[in-house]
């Protein structure tokens, strides 16, 4: 059991020498990207949520 651990914990070890780990800057860049996107893609979603909701109470209202 504990050769087994061991080998796994050498396998894991060896692999993650293998990655390709981001530079600070890339992450930074990254990030933002991230950040900037999901605040593009949440306005876009406001919106559509705001005109359905009105377009609905518009609709309802008349009756």
């Amino acid at each position: 059991m504990i050769a087994k651990i061991k080998k796994v914990t050498e396998e894991v070890t060896a692999e993650m020498k293998k990655v390709a780990w981001p530079t600070r800057e890339h992450l930074w860049k990254s990030s933002q990207i991230v950040v900037v996107v999901s605040l593009i893609i949440t306005l876009i979603v406001s919106v559509f949520d705001w005109i359905i909701s009105n377009g609905v109470n518009t609709l309802f209202s008349s009756f």
